[in-house]
């Protein structure tokens, strides 16, 4: 794991346990929309990443919460930007965090907070974008994914839907939206390959169906997808 949305269940028993599994984990949690400010338990381990020079590698940061990070992936900078549910306050223990725009679904209102968080990370030569997400509802990403420019891969939170779906984003690029069922009963995989601009060249897609899918998260399936052993 190199990076992980935050969803509403990361909440379910309060900030003080969330801020014990971040501080924890071997990754960062990342959002966009949240506003950890006013919140004694979380505030500690919030950086702002859109607020220093220069860009933040996800290795960095393990066991902080950030609004973007970028991995390095054969040479290359894919950026990462978080996003989580605007109707948090309503179905989880949030103490005094803060949902941007939040209080019902408004995807306009959401891309007007995302855009220059991903606008931070083109600006610096990332073109290669993943937005990871938990919205509750695919339809909710689907609605999303227009809105945003530089995007080119969701990573969405909610139900099952074709995989990859493919839509477009405001300027026009490709952008795939992913999503397995909940519980770990899925692990979901996307190989895709990009042009020289970082743009993702969606013709070869149909080369990767031996690949690409929501597998079942048998041991069997999971060893094979990471190349070890059932027994490792």
């Amino acid at each position: 794991v190199q990076a992980s949305a935050i969803g509403n269940h990361e909440f379910d028993l309060g900030t003080g346990v969330f801020a014990d599994a971040v501080e924890a984990a071997m990754f960062p949690y990342i959002s966009a929309n949240l506003d950890f400010s006013g919140d004694s338990a979380t505030s500690g381990l919030f950086t702002d990443t859109t607020a220093t020079s220069g860009l933040e590698l996800a290795s960095d940061f393990a066991g902080r919460i950030v609004p973007s990070a970028v991995i390095e992936e054969g040479g290359e900078q894919i950026g990462i930007v978080g996003a989580t549910t605007q109707i948090l306050d309503a179905i989880s223990s949030i103490g005094g965090i803060d949902v941007l725009s939040g209080g019902a679904d408004d995807m306009t209102a959401l891309a007007a907070i995302l855009q220059p968080v991903i606008d931070d990370l083109t600006n610096q030569g990332v073109n290669k974008i993943i937005l990871v997400s938990h919205l509750q509802q695919l339809q909710l990403e689907t609605a999303l994914a227009p809105l945003l420019e530089g995007v080119d891969i969701i990573v969405a939170g909610g139900f099952v839907g074709d995989y990859p779906i493919q839509t477009a984003g405001a300027d026009g690029r490709p952008t795939l939206i992913v999503n397995t069922d909940n519980e770990y009963t899925y692990l979901g995989r996307l190989a895709v390959d990009f042009d020289a601009q970082g743009v993702l060249i969606t013709e070869t897609l149909e080369e990767r169906l031996d690949v690409n899918g929501a597998y079942a998260a048998t041991m069997e399936n999971v060893a094979e997808a990471y190349g070890i052993t059932v027994e490792e």
